[in-house]
């Protein structure tokens, strides 16, 4: 009876056998192309491309990311704007048109329509562009109010 370790080290001794009579047969070709870096793992080599890309645009990865977040939080403030305009910059249930308080609300909840989405503020706002009579105006006391009427957030007192 041969023991489990025997096995083991006839089985490397086959597939030594196997690679050595393959590589007779079939020569190696050339490793990679020449001046182009061999990368370790997938990870080194997204991280070599976003720095070349990011090179090419003469950006750091922080500068980069500040550009997107201006430019993101200027169109959502764009979109926002355009969708008080549509909808009417003034509350639906008590009239309270500060628009720094006003917040787009769904008539139905939808939170699973942008649970996945990367940039759900921004979704949710060409939403309400897009299909105006799914949304309302309401101030935020007023849409934390119908949250805890529907039993969607903690109330503290109830």
């Amino acid at each position: 009876m041969y023991s489990s370790d025997h096995r083991q080290e006839k089985q490397r001794e086959a597939q030594a056998r196997y690679r050595a009579r393959q590589r007779a047969i079939h020569p190696p070709m050339r490793d990679w192309a020449p001046g182009r870096p061999k990368y370790e793992t997938a990870e080194e080599r997204t991280a070599a491309r976003t720095a070349a890309s990011l090179r090419c645009r003469g950006k750091t990865r922080d500068q980069y990311n500040a550009y997107m977040c201006n430019w993101r939080s200027a169109k959502y403030r764009e979109l926002r704007a355009k969708a008080f305009e549509l909808h009417g910059a003034k509350c639906t249930h008590c009239g309270f048109d500060n628009i720094k308080a006003l917040q787009l609300d769904h008539i139905k909840p939808m939170a699973i329509r942008y649970r996945r989405r990367k940039d759900p503020g921004l979704n949710v706002t060409l939403d309400a562009l897009l299909f105006p009579e799914w949304f309302q105006v309401l101030c935020a006391n007023c849409n934390y109010i119908k949250r805890v009427d529907r039993r969607e957030a903690p109330s503290l007192y109830t």
